[in-house]
C-alpha cells in the first residue's frame, strides 16, 4: 500500500503486476502475517467456550493460563497453536504446535495445522523439507496437508509442483473447497487473472458460503483498476458471511486509500478496528492513515512497533521506508528499503524508493544497483526510467541518462517526470525549440527537478556546454544547498576543457557535502589525469579521517594506488576494507574481483565473487564478472548457471547470452552456443558483438560459408565501419587463407573504427609471407599515422619476438618520442638493451620505475640488469620488493632462486625452490623448480 503522495509507486506496481503475478501473490500471502495479541487470565473451560463463540483472542489467553497449570498437556498445546494461528500469531503457533508433537499428539491431528502455521510465518522452504513427503493416515488430514504444500510451492515460485500437490489433495477429497481455492490461486500465477476468476466463480457456485473464496474474488477484482466496485462488493459478501474475515475487512481500506478516498478509508478502517482492535493489520493501516494525511511523525512510532514485532515483513519495511523519506531521513529510509529489497528482490516499489533514498544520500551508483533489474524490462514504466536516468546522469553517464529518458517519452502521462520524457521525444524528432520550451515550462511550474536534469543531460550528451550551464544555473536556484548542481557544472566545464573551472565546481560540491561521492570521484580522476596522485590521495585520506568506513573513498583510494604504481597488497587491503565497511559497494567488489582475476588468483577471485553476490544479489555486472572468473577457473557448469541467472535478471542484456554462449563453447556444445547467439540477435538484429560471436562459433563449427554470410551482413548494416571486414578477415585467417584475409582487412582499413585493422593486416601479411608488403604497410601507416603508439608498440614487440634488437629499439624510440612516460615501453626498451649488453639498460629501467613505482614487472627487469652486472645484493632486493607487491609471485620467486644460484647462495636458493615445489604439480613452475632443486642438492 502506498500513499497518495507516492501515487507514482502505486501506478508502477500495477503496471508491472501482469509480469509479477507471483510477486503479487507473495505480497498478498505475506500481508496475512499481521495478527493481534491480548492479555489473559482465564482457564481451559473458558478457552473452550471462547472457541465455541469464535473468539480466538480470548481463547488464546485462557489456553495460556491453562498451560501455566499443566505445561505438558499436548492437547492444550494443539488448541493453543490453532487459536494463535487464527489470530495471526503464526510464529507462536509454530512453537506450540511443535511442542504438541513432542508431547506425542498424533501427526494426523497436529501436522496439518503446523504446516499452515509454517506457511503463514513465511517458512515455506522448511515446511516442504519437513513435510513434503509426509504420509498421514487420516485422508482428510492428508488432503489438508497437500493443500498447504501447494500454497508453499506456489510461494516459492514453483507453480507446477503446486498444481501437483493441489491435485493430490483433490484426488483424496474431490469436494475440498480449500484445495479448489488453492488451484484458483495457482491459476493466477501460471495463467492469468481471468482464468483464476472463472475458477473462483465456479467454486462459489458450489460453496456460496465460503468466505475465503469471496475474499480472494475481491482480491482478483482489485488487481484490475477498473473493477474496484466489484472488489468491494466481494469483500462485503465475505464479511457478511464471516464478520471477522480479516482479509475482507483489511482490503477495502487499501482500496479506498489507493483511490485517495480517505473518508471511505476511515469508515473501513473503523470496521476493521472494531473486530480487530489490536491486530497488526489495524495498527499498520492506522500508521498509513497518518502518513496519507501528512502526519508522518505520528506514523513513525506505529511503524516502529510493527517492525519490532515483524522485522522482516516487506510490506511494513516498504511503508516505513517511504514514511522516513517524507520525514527527510534518507539514512533510516535506505536501511529499511534495502532490507525490503534483500528479502524480496522482485519488489518493484521497494527498489524504486530505495533508489530515491540513495539519490538523496548522494549515492547514484547504489541507486543504479537498485534500479538495474527494473530498467531491463521492456515495459518498465516512465517513473522507473526517470529515476534510473537521474542516477546515470549523476554518475556522469549523460548518454545513458539520455537513452532512458528517450524510453520514458513513449508513455502518455500528465506527470511532470513523464512530460519531461515527452519533451525528449520532441527533441529526438528535431523539434528542439518546442522540446526545450516544454522542459522550461515544466521546470518553472514544478518543484521537482526532473525537467532540469533532462535539460542538463540532453545538453551534455550533445556537447552543448553553454546551454547545459544555463540549465545548471536554474537547477541550483531550486536546490542551492545540494551538491548535485555544482558537480554537474564541473562535468560541463570539463567538457569545455576548463579543468580549473571544473576543479572549483567539484570542490564546491564537496563543500556542500564532504562525502558527495560523484564529486569526489571526478576530482580524483582529474588529479590522476594531471599527474597529481599525491593530491588525490591526501583528499581521500582526509575524508577517511572523518569517516574511516566510507567505502567509496576507500575504493577510490585503491584506484589511485593502482594507477600510481602502488603495491598489490596495498590495493587489495583497501578494497577489502571497502567491501567490509559497506557490502553494497559495487565498485569495490568489482575492483577486488578484477585484481585477483588479473593476477591469476582464480580462487581468491571466486571467493570475492561469492561474497559480492550474497551482498548484492542479481547484479548484472557482478554476475557477468563471476561468470568470467568461473570460466577461467574451469568450472564451466557453474559459469553456465551464473549466466543463466544473468539472463533471468536482465533478459535483454547481451552480457548474459554472450557469457552463456562462451560456456557452451568451452563445453564444445557449439550448436547450442549458436542457438543462444541467435536468440540474442533476434532481440537486436543490428547488434555488432552478438554477430561477431556468431561468426566465431560458425568458424569453430567449420561453417565458414555461414560465418562469411554474417561478415557480409555486417558490411551491409555498417557499410562505413570496419567491423564487417574485420570479421571477414578473421574467417579467412581461420582457414589459413592469409591472402584473402589481408584483402578483407585492407578493405576495412579506411573505414570508421579501423584502429585495430593495420595491426591485424600486418600480421596477415607476415603470415602470408608477404614481407615486402608488410614493410610497405609499416612505412605507409606510420607515415600517415605517426602517433599511433599501439601500432608502433606492436612493431616493436614483433621485432623483439624475432630478436631483432635494433629494429625493436627503433620502434620503441618512436613510441617514447610521443609518450615518454610509457612505462611499458620503457621497460621493454630496458630489456632489449640488456640483451645487447648496453649500459643504458639501467637508465631505462630506472625511468620505467620512476613512472610506475614498485611495478613487479619493472622491478624484475631491474633485477636482471643488476644480476648481469653481478650486483646480486641489489638484484635480490629488487626481486624481494617485486614479490612483496605482486599477487602472483611464483615467476618472481623462480627468478629470485636463479639469482641466488648465480650469487652462490645455495641455502636461500633451495628455500625459494622448495616454496615453488609446495605449489604442487599443477603449477607451471613446479617442474623447472624441481630441476633446479635437484641440481643444487647435488652440488
Amino acid at each position: 500500500i502506498l500513499d497518495a503522495s507516492a501515487q507514482k509507486g502505486i501506478n508502477l506496481v500495477r503496471r508491472l503486476r501482469n509480469r509479477s503475478k507471483q510477486a503479487a501473490l507473495a505480497v498478498a500471502l505475506a500481508s496475512m502475517l499481521w495478527g493481534c495479541q491480548k492479555d489473559s487470565t482465564d482457564h481451559l473451560a473458558a478457552a473452550n467456550a471462547a472457541i465455541a463463540a469464535k473468539d480466538s483472542s480470548s481463547a488464546v489467553l485462557h489456553l495460556k493460563n491453562a498451560l501455566a497449570r499443566d505445561p505438558n498437556s499436548g492437547e492444550t498445546r494443539l488448541l493453543l497453536g490453532a487459536q494463535e494461528l487464527a489470530v495471526g500469531d503464526a510464529g507462536a503457533a509454530v512453537i506450540d504446535l511443535r511442542r504438541a508433537r513432542e508431547l506425542k499428539v498424533p501427526d494426523d491431528k497436529v501436522v496439518p495445522t503446523l504446516a499452515e502455521a509454517l506457511l503463514a510465518s513465511q517458512q515455506s522452504r522448511l515446511l516442504i523439507e519437513q513435510f513434503g513427503t509426509a504420509k498421514l493416515g487420516d485422508p482428510t488430514a492428508m488432503a489438508r496437508l497437500n493443500t498447504t504444500l501447494a500454497l508453499a510451492y506456489l510461494s516459492l515460485g514453483n507453480p507446477a509442483q503446486a498444481r501437483s500437490s493441489a491435485a493430490s489433495a483433490l484426488a483424496i477429497d474431490a469436494t475440498s473447497k480449500e484445495a479448489q481455492l488453492a488451484l484458483a490461486r495457482i491459476t493466477l500465477v501460471d495463467s492469468d487473472r481471468n482464468l483464476a476468476l472463472k475458477a473462483v466463480d465456479a467454486l462459489l457456485r458450489q460453496a456460496p458460503g465460503f468466505d475465503e473464496a469471496w475474499a480472494f474474488k475481491g482480491y482478483l477484482h482489485e488487481l484490475s483498476p477498473g473493477e474496484q466496485q466489484q472488489a468491494l462488493a466481494a469483500f462485503a459478501k465475505a464479511v457478511e458471511i464471516n464478520p471477522k474475515q480479516l482479509q475482507a475487512l483489511y482490503a477495502p481500506v487499501s482500496v479506498h486509500m489507493a483511490r485517495d478516498d480517505l473518508k471511505q478509508a476511515r469508515v473501513a478502517l473503523d470496521a476493521l478496528a472494531k473486530e480487530w482492535p489490536k491486530s497488526f493489520y489495524t495498527l499498520y493501516l492506522q500508521a498509513r492513515m497518518h502518513h496519507l494525511t501528512g502526519n508522518y511523525a505520528a506514523a513513525r512510532p506505529l511503524f516502529a512497533t510493527l517492525l519490532n514485532a515483524l522485522p522482516d515483513n516487506v510490506t511494513g519495511l516498504l511503508a516505513s521506508g517511504i514514511n522516513e523519506l517524507k520525514l527527510g531521513a534518507p539514512i533510516q529510509a535506505e536501511a529499511q528499503l534495502a532490507r525490503a529489497v534483500s528479502l524480496s528482490p522482485t519488489n518493484t516499489a521497494a527498489r524504486y524508493y530505495l533508489a530515491q533514498a540513495n539519490l538523496q544520500l548522494g549515492r547514484p551508483e547504489k541507486a543504479s544497483i537498485a534500479m538495474a533489474p527494473l530498467l531491463d524490462a521492456v515495459d518498465a514504466p516512465p517513473e522507473v526510467l526517470v529515476v534510473g536516468a537521474q542516477a546515470k546522469l549523476l554518475q556522469g553517464d549523460a548518454q545513458g541518462a539520455d537513452s532512458l529518458y528517450t524510453r520514458a517519452a513513449k508513455f502518455n502521462s500528465k506527470d511532470a517526470s513523464v512530460r519531461t520524457a515527452l519533451a525528449l521525444a520532441q527533441a529526438a524528432k528535431g523539434e528542439t525549440d518546442a522540446a526545450m520550451r516544454e522542459l522550461q515550462l515544466i521546470s518553472d511550474s514544478s518543484e521537482t527537478i526532473d525537467a532540469d536534469l533532462k535539460l542538463i543531460s540532453t545538453r551534455l550528451a550533445r556537447n552543448e556546454v553553454a546551454e547545459a550551464l544555463l540549465a545548471i544555473d536554474k537547477l541550483e536556484k531550486k536546490k542551492p544547498d545540494q551538491p548535485a548542481a555544482a558537480e554537474l557544472r564541473g562535468q560541463a566545464l570539463f567538457k569545455r576543457n576548463d579543468l580549473e573551472g571544473a576543479r572549483k565546481a567539484f570542490n564546491l560540491a564537496l563543500q556542500r557535502d564532504k562525502a558527495y561521492a560523484p564529486a569526489l570521484l571526478q576530482l580524483t580522476n582529474l588529479d590522476l589525469n594531471q599527474g597529481k596522485a599525491d593530491q588525490a590521495r591526501k583528499r581521500l585520506n582526509a575524508v577517511l579521517d572523518a569517516n574511516p568506513r566510507f567505502a567509496p573513498a576507500l575504493t577510490m583510494l585503491a584506484g589511485v594506488s593502482l594507477r600510481s604504481g602502488g603495491s598489490a597488497s596495498e590495493v587489495l587491503s583497501l578494497l577489502e576494507r571497502a567491501t567490509k565497511a559497506d557490502p553494497l559497494e559495487l565498485n569495490g567488489w568489482l575492483m577486488l574481483m578484477m585484481r585477483h582475476f588479473s593476477a591469476g588468483d582464480v580462487q581468491a577471485a571466486l571467493n570475492a565473487s561469492q561474497s559480492a553476490n550474497v551482498a548484492i544479489p542479481d547484479n548484472v555486472q557482478l554476475l557477468e564478472m563471476t561468470g568470467r572468473i568461473q570460466i577461467k577457473g574451469g568450472d564451466i557448469r557453474q559459469a553456465n548457471s551464473t549466466y543463466a541467472s544473468l539472463i533471468r535478471v536482465a533478459p535483454r542484456s547481451a552480457l548474459g547470452y554472450m557469457g552463456l554462449a562462451a560456456t557452451l563453447i568451452a563445453s564444445d556444445e557449439l550448436e547450442a552456443a549458436a542457438k543462444t547467439m541467435q536468440r540474442l540477435i533476434d532481440l537486436d538484429p543490428r547488434a555488432v558483438e552478438p554477430q561477431r560471436m556468431a561468426a566465431d562459433i560458425a568458424v569453430r563449427r567449420k561453417l565458414h560459408k555461414e560465418a562469411l554470410v554474417i561478415a557480409r551482413n555486417l558490411q551491409k548494416q555498417y557499410p562505413n565501419d570496419a567491423v564487417g571486414y574485420a570479421v571477414q578477415g578473421d574467417v579467412e585467417a581461420s582457414q589459413g587463407n592469409w591472402a584473402a584475409a589481408a584483402a578483407a582487412l585492407r578493405s576495412g582499413l579506411e573505414k570508421q573504427n579501423a584502429a585495430a585493422m593495420p595491426l591485424r593486416l600486418h600480421v596477415a601479411l607476415l603470415r602470408d609471407g608477404k614481407l615486402p608488403e608488410a614493410r610497405q604497410l609499416e612505412v605507409s601507416w606510420v607515415k600517415s599515422h605517426p602517433k599511433d603508439v599501439v601500432f608502433l608498440a606492436h612493431l616493436g614487440d614483433t621485432s623483439l619476438a624475432a630478436k631483432d634488437w635494433a629494429a625493436a629499439l627503433g620502434w620503441y624510440e618512436q613510441v617514447l618520442a610521443i609518450d615518454p612516460k610509457n612505462f611499458g615501453t620503457l621497460n621493454n626498451t630496458a630489456w632489449v638493451l640488456l640483451q645487447t649488453n648496453d649500459a643504458k639498460a639501467l637508465e631505462y629501467a630506472e625511468r620505467a620505475l620512476a613512472e610506475a613505482p614498485d611495478r613487479p614487472e619493472v622491478l624484475d627487469t631491474l633485477a636482471q640488469i643488476y644480476a648481469s652486472q653481478q650486483n646480486y645484493a641489489k638484484a635480490i632486493d629488487s626481486l624481494k620488493r617485486a614479490i612483496n607487491r605482486a599477487t602472483n609471485t611464483a615467476p618472481l620467486q623462480l627468478s629470485l632462486a636463479q639469482i641466488y644460484i648465480q650469487a652462490q647462495d645455495r641455502p636461500n636458493a633451495i628455500n625459494e625452490l622448495e616454496k615453488l615445489m609446495a605449489l604442487g604439480k599443477s603449477s607451471p613452475y613446479y617442474l623447472p623448480a624441481r630441476k633446479l632443486l635437484t641440481e643444487q642438492r647435488k652440488v
